[in-house]
């Protein structure tokens, strides 16, 4: 709370004193997404392709390239209806570039995930019990909306279908 309330702090003294308008958001963003320990991400557009025919060998050229795909994509474009928002708790600091939370979907399942912080980015990684990844970046950037922006990633298999998905978003801080 005590961050939060000295950026706000320093954002309004900045505006007093005309000091760059971009810069402070930017600072406010970039405080907002290092001060927060709980966050609520909703994705609202993206796109997803799987692979419905798997097993059909790999063709290469004399120079190494593919000219055709294991199996047939099928692109599908939109929001997957049964993938909402994610939310991620008790978001913790480690040492170096390291951080752990608590991730929530619309499954109801809890995952303690690991994390990467970056120069105006916390990355979350999910290892999923089928196999495959889920990875969720979170930007210290505001969208429209004074919300951060945020991409969110799958790549599974489920039955006999690769499925490779992305998502952009936004998070917003919440009570822990």
């Amino acid at each position: 709370m005590a961050r939060k309330t000295i950026a706000m702090f320093y954002c309004v003294l900045s505006v007093l004193f005309g000091l760059n308008s971009k810069a402070n958001s930017q600072d406010l963003a970039y405080q907002t997404l290092m001060g927060t320990s709980a966050l609520e991400c909703r994705f609202c557009a993206g796109k997803s392709a799987d692979i419905t025919e798997v097993g059909k060998p790999l063709k290469f050229k004399n120079d190494g390239t593919i000219i055709s795909s294991k199996g047939e994509w099928t692109l599908h474009e939109g929001v997957d209806k049964g993938f909402p928002s994610l939310t991620f708790r008790q978001i913790r600091r480690g040492e170096g570039l390291s951080c752990t939370a608590q991730m929530s979907g619309n499954s109801g399942n809890i995952s303690q995930v690991e994390g990467f912080v970056g120069p105006g980015v916390m990355t979350f990684v999910e290892a999923m019990p089928m196999g495959g990844i889920s990875v969720t970046t979170i930007f210290a950037e505001f969208d429209g909306k004074q919300e951060l922006i945020a991409v969110h990633s799958r790549h599974t298999k489920f039955f006999s279908k690769v499925i490779a998905s992305q998502y952009h978003g936004s998070c917003r801080p919440i009570a822990p």
